[in-house]
């Protein structure tokens, strides 16, 4: 069985850091199931005698029919996305639930107790995909408008105690000696939650950008101990993932693995609530007196899942001219073309700006430690020619004298030499 989710989607700009959208899905389901139900002609024969079928497991009076259908249905899916920062984002999002009705036939082979042959017959399917919410939180390391890695974390929440509570119904209006046959195949299915984290490393290499990514996550069981059944691992699940995609161009290629444990259960005596049909009693899992059939579904249970995937995206627009410029949006986005847009100058600047401040300019000499210095020095005329030279005394006495001289400028703290104490007056 399969189902296809062709989708187009739009979305809108609400402000530089808040985006809306939505998405229409057209939901293509396809069925190709095969079924085995009991056929009880009796335990015991009117007068007390063995009947054709002595119990339920007895595989004479099984039957095994097999049910090819199609449907068509449709869906939606409502998101929101808000980045306040940089290096923060957050996103939710909300898909419809999907009603599938589905029409085909049964082909059935009538069972060795009876000797009859019966023809296929027309037959229809219906059932109910859940509800689906979302919610999750990224950090983000941005080098410009690079993308360097990212921390993420998400929430899961699936509405599938609504949705299969129940479980799909099989109508058959006409199947020769059997009519107007209804099977209920019980899931007894519960809501889920699932826990998601993960990451990514992005790489410039080769041209393009390689993007190594990690993950795990945690999911409760969708179904209690008495409806645990073998076709679908209703168990609870821990995963871990690993992953590596590269992208050059339009082109983008991805790959993923996953390992899945599922987490054991023992469904004991007693405990058990799945049953076998019964064809003769319209697919209910009752024998011929109108008693339940014994529960099939009673044992130890186990699993592990592996899931190697391979993925492949092109970007058709890159083909048809460069990609068009962001005028409402944030710098650190690529493509943004608004003014405060990050420019290679600017990644440049920033680059040297960093380098300026871990190295220190070899002529960045403290001003303060070489006047000190300077001060401290004696003054040049107290070298050799020290005596040598007597300055000529100035006479207190003269056409300038009473008036005072303005101090003639010399060097601070300057050291008085031994002729100037007798020029001094007494």
């Amino acid at each position: 069985s399969s189902i296809i989710y062709p989708t187009a989607s739009v979305g809108f700009r609400v402000t530089p850091w808040r985006d809306i959208g939505v998405s229409g899905h057209l939901v293509l389901a396809k069925f190709d199931q095969t079924n085995v139900s009991s056929n009880d002609f009796g335990r015991k024969t009117p007068d007390g005698k063995p009947g054709t079928c002595p119990n339920e497991e007895y595989f004479p009076c099984d039957s095994r029919s097999t049910l090819a259908a199609s449907a068509t249905s449709v869906a939606a899916t409502l998101g929101a996305m808000v980045r306040p920062l940089p290096s923060l984002g957050f996103g939710a999002s909300v898909r419809t639930p999907i009603n599938i009705n589905g029409t085909g036939t049964v082909t059935p082979q009538a069972p060795k107790a009876a000797s009859v042959d019966l023809a296929p017959g027309a037959a229809t399917i219906a059932l109910q995909l859940p509800w689906v919410v979302r919610v999750g939180g990224r950090y983000i390391a941005m080098d410009g408008d690079f993308e360097s890695y990212d921390l993420e974390l998400d929430l899961v929440y699936e509405t599938w105690g609504t949705a299969q509570r129940i479980g799909p119904i099989v109508r058959i209006p006409d199947l020769g000696s059997f009519k107007d046959i209804e099977t209920v195949v019980t899931h007894g299915y519960k809501d889920t939650v699932s826990l998601r984290g993960g990451g990514a490393y992005n790489i410039d290499a080769m041209g393009g950008v390689l993007s190594l990514r990690a993950g795990g996550y945690f999911e409760t069981p969708a179904t209690d101990y008495a409806y645990t059944r073998l076709d679908f691992d209703t168990l609870a699940k821990v995963a871990g993932t690993l992953g590596v995609g590269f992208k050059i161009g339009a082109v983008r290629i991805d790959g993923t693995y996953a390992a899945i444990a599922s987490i054991p259960r023992v469904v004991g005596m007693g405990q058990g609530q799945i049953r076998p049909i019964n064809g003769l009693q319209k697919g209910r899992p009752i024998d011929a007196e109108g008693e339940l059939y014994s529960a099939i579904n009673e044992g130890a249970y186990r699993g592990f899942t592996h899931i190697l995937s391979i993925g492949a995206t092109v970007t058709f627009d890159t083909f048809f001219g460069p990609p068009r410029p962001i005028r409402y949006g944030n710098p650190y986005e690529p493509g943004y073309a608004g003014e405060d847009a990050i420019t290679s100058d600017d990644k440049k600047d920033d680059k040297k700006d960093d380098k300026k401040l871990d190295e220190k300019k070899p002529d960045d000499v403290d001003d303060t430690k070489q006047d000190d210095k300077t001060d401290d020095k004696p003054d040049d005329t107290s070298n050799g020619d020290k005596g040598d030279k007597k300055p000529e005394p100035t006479s207190p006495e003269g056409p300038d004298a009473g008036k005072k001289k303005p101090d003639a400028p010399r060097t601070p703290n300057k050291k008085k030499e031994w002729w100037e104490e007798l020029d001094s007056p007494q």
